[in-house]
């Protein structure tokens, strides 16, 4: 999934709130099969890049260790994502240990919002190939 994104900024917004900068590769190979010729960010990797974000301002991140989203209290997919490298998006990122709140938007619309609880950490060996993780 890392591929899939890639953070270009982050901002401090307050207290316990941070935006995030991000681009999207339309050229990932996600988007061959969803939609082929029309293709659209599914909503779990809406999901995946919340709850990342999410993990990377966590209190309790810890490096080399992920966070695991223990439940998703509501998550609303409000506006297909076309995928664009050039456009900006934005998430928007509220901590309350263990739950966060975040949005995925842009100039134009709110893609998506999400509730959810962490549950912990858990350690995080990356694979050597991604072709590993699919098999």
């Amino acid at each position: 999934m890392e591929e899939f994104y890639r953070i270009m900024n982050v901002t401090k917004n307050g207290i316990n709130r941070w935006r995030f900068e991000v681009r999207i590769d339309d050229r990932n190979s996600i988007f061959r099969g969803h939609f082929p010729g029309h293709p659209l960010v599914p909503g779990v990797c809406m999901m995946t890049m919340m709850s990342a974000c999410a993990a990377k301002v966590s209190e309790s991140a810890v490096e080399d260790h992920v966070k695991v989203v223990r439940t998703v209290k509501s998550c609303k997919l409000m506006h297909p994502l076309v995928p664009d490298y050039y456009q900006r998006l934005w998430i928007d990122v509220e901590t309350d240990e263990p739950d966060f709140t975040a949005s995925v938007y842009d100039t134009k619309y709110q893609y998506a919002t999400m509730c959810a609880s962490f549950y912990g950490t858990q350690s995080y060996t990356p694979a050597k190939d991604v072709g590993e993780e699919c098999q």
